[in-house]
């Protein structure tokens, strides 16, 4: 069995706290991050400690569709005032 794939929109803190929680599950396996801060990659990165294969890395939607995503969660904490 394969497990779930994940990919993930939305790399702030909600979907830092995401990415976190999905990692630890067993037959989860986070296969694409997405946000167009590209800053936050590297913080989304560094939370995982098993990453093999490599998440893909996207700065837009576009490049999901070749993630082999099984579910997709976008997180978004909207603008701020």
């Amino acid at each position: 069995m394969h497990g779930i794939r994940i990919g993930l929109v939305g790399l702030g803190g909600r979907g830092l706290s995401w990415l976190r929680l999905v990692h630890a599950v067993p037959g989860f396996r986070v296969t694409a991050l997405c946000d167009p801060i590209a800053a936050l990659h590297e913080a989304a990165l560094a939370a995982l400690t098993q990453r093999v294969p490599w998440p893909l890395l996207c700065l837009g939607y576009a490049k999901l569709a070749v993630a082999e995503c099984s579910r997709l969660w976008c997180i978004s904490a909207g603008g701020q005032s």
